[in-house]
């Protein structure tokens, strides 16, 4: 699958669990959206595009969007069958 395949399936997936205004921004994080009143910043790993995360962008995207911002981060990963996984990122020791 192309890289904007896994957009298209995020935003879907997204839509399909209730979050609006989707926004793919791909800078610091990939997407913005909100849902219940709550801004979430999303970044996602899909099989083809890079299914390797480092521990530094994990730890920059908690430290930057959720202990400073009080944003929720999700991180999502999509397989090229469409299978996926997202998980909040609640709490972490960050040095």
């Amino acid at each position: 699958m192309r890289e904007e395949d896994y957009k298209q399936i995020a935003i879907d997936i997204l839509k399909q669990k209730g979050f609006a205004d989707i926004k793919w921004l791909g800078e610091a994080y990939d997407i913005e959206a909100h849902k219940n009143g709550v801004k979430y910043v999303i970044e996602v790993k899909g099989s083809a595009i890079s299914f390797t995360t480092s521990w530094l962008q994990v730890k920059a995207l908690y430290q930057h969007y959720v202990m400073k911002k009080k944003e929720r981060a999700l991180l999502m990963f999509i397989h090229d069958e469409g299978d996926y996984c997202i998980f909040q990122m609640i709490d972490a020791i960050c040095y």
